[in-house]
């Protein structure tokens, strides 16, 4: 599952930026069929980045057809000119402000960031690519995750954008390319499918990235003389066609991170590389620069906090149980209410530019609830934390959290009442639970929304995308 998310990309395009130098050359419009690309795959799958002496491990030779093979680039020869002399160039277009560039930091990137010259309108192409991949499709598992980083591959300044994603037949990671050329993003290859071939990526010490197609010749077993392969440079945002490098060739340039790293993110430790929905956050914020709202700047705040916990990592005590998005104090910017596992439950919110955190209960022992609750007086909408049996005692303590900090905490132990600590009437107490009326279940702090992580993800993607 994942997002498919209204677009107003279209918009961010005539957003003014500030600060650095454009440059010349080829196509300056817009990228509107990028959705289609980023769902379209290859017929071709291999063994991610693995290394040329090992062997593939092909599917059924007999599986049917996958899905139709996008349109891509396959040598210099048919790029636009101007993006063959010389290497890949820059359209012309907007040059990205400081807010843009700092935003763009969440994204991995394979080279040297600090050359960096991509402009607004190939930044808005890619965001709205990644905003629609979909990280689940036919090639990719459920609940797993896809990562994304930006690569400059030919050492310009212009970046291709980069996902790796399981797919059958690979492992468990698989790259897919593209570029933005001609004022369009396009599929350069792609490495996985399911069928009886595929490729990999590979970094030589020269600093060039070969995608290296393989081929079952004889699709009968797994030995080396039934497998061809191919050698592409991706260049110029497409593949040249080269021969087979020497031994000496091989090793890799030493940057950090490797090519080898991002395209096995899970491997080597996912924090190396972005994910798919952080990286596309990061490039929707910087697509807006200094132009954000203030609503956009607590969606992208908000999921930097959802980003820095491991949502499928079911044995961590971070693991979230549930994350809702709801407003509040009415006044247009949501909050985000979280119950992680064996931990507290917790009420972001906006103040003073930057995102607060407040306690709203621990997920300890006991019966233990949320709900979204109205205090009849005033109107204003909080959350109530209600903790039930335990021990000998019956009854229990319910606390009503608001946004503008106000607390009410009540309790009924043993036929023992209190309001905010101090001793009080049956008739006192009922009058405050009458007061703060129940709305709906948040959460009972016992099992997880099968979409707990990835439903606020695409809400708060889609305030960004605006």
């Amino acid at each position: 599952m994942k997002k498919l998310l209204p677009l107003l990309l279209a918009a961010m395009l005539v957003l003014t930026a500030c600060g650095g130098n454009n440059t010349s050359g080829g196509d300056t419009s817009s990228a509107d069929d990028t959705a289609s690309a980023g769902q379209s795959h290859q017929e071709e799958t291999g063994a991610g980045s693995q290394s040329q002496e090992d062997q593939p491990q092909p599917e059924d030779p007999d599986a049917g057809d996958q899905s139709k093979e996008p349109e891509k680039a396959t040598s210099a020869e048919e790029l636009p000119e101007e993006t063959v002399s010389g290497g890949q160039t820059q359209p012309a277009g907007q040059a990205l402000s400081a807010q843009s560039l700092s935003a763009l930091e969440k994204v991995t990137y394979y080279g040297d960031r600090s050359r960096c010259a991509m402009t607004r309108e190939q930044l808005a192409a890619y965001a709205q690519l990644a905003l629609t991949y979909d990280e689940n499709d036919i090639f990719h598992e459920e609940g797993r995750l896809s990562y994304a980083f930006l690569a400059d591959f030919d050492g310009n300044g212009n970046p291709y954008l980069v996902f790796v994603h399981p797919a059958p037949g690979v492992g468990d990671y698989a790259p897919e390319v593209y570029s933005y050329v001609d004022g369009r993003v396009q599929i350069v290859c792609s490495c996985a499918d399911g069928s009886a071939s595929g490729g990999y990526l590979k970094e030589l010490k020269d600093g060039r990235v070969l995608y290296v197609e393989w081929e079952m010749i004889e699709p009968t077993g797994y030995y080396e003389n039934n497998v061809a392969y191919h050698y592409s440079q991706i260049s110029n945002g497409g593949l040249v066609p080269v021969d087979e490098p020497g031994e000496e060739d091989y090793g890799g340039t030493g940057a950090s991170p490797s090519l080898y790293e991002l395209c096995n993110p899970g491997w080597d430790g996912s924090e190396i590389c972005s994910s798919t929905d952080e990286a596309t956050a990061a490039l929707l914020l910087a697509v807006k620069g200094n132009a954000a709202s203030d609503r956009e700047q607590v969606a992208a705040a908000m999921l930097q906090r959802l980003f820095a916990t491991a949502p499928y990592d079911s044995d961590s005590d971070e693991t979230f149980l549930q994350i809702r998005l709801v407003d509040l104090d009415q006044d247009g910017v949501e909050e985000m209410f979280t119950l992680s596992n064996m931990g507290p439950a917790m009420l972001y919110s906006w103040q003073n530019g930057a995102l607060q955190e407040k306690f709203v209960g621990a997920n300890a022992g006991g019966s233990l609830s949320w709900y979204l609750c109205r205090d009849a007086e005033t109107g204003e909408l909080g959350i109530e934390y209600e903790s039930l049996g335990g021990g000998d005692f019956s009854g229990g303590s319910r606390t009503y959290y608001y946004a503008d900090d106000r607390t009410v905490e009540i309790s009924d132990i043993n036929e023992n009442y209190t309001v905010d600590g101090a001793a009080a009437t049956k008739a006192r107490y009922d009058a405050v639970v009458a007061r703060h009326q129940r709305q709906e279940l948040l959460s009972d702090g016992l099992f997880p929304d099968h979409d707990v992580m990835q439903e606020p993800v695409d809400q708060l993607l889609a305030i960004l995308a605006q």
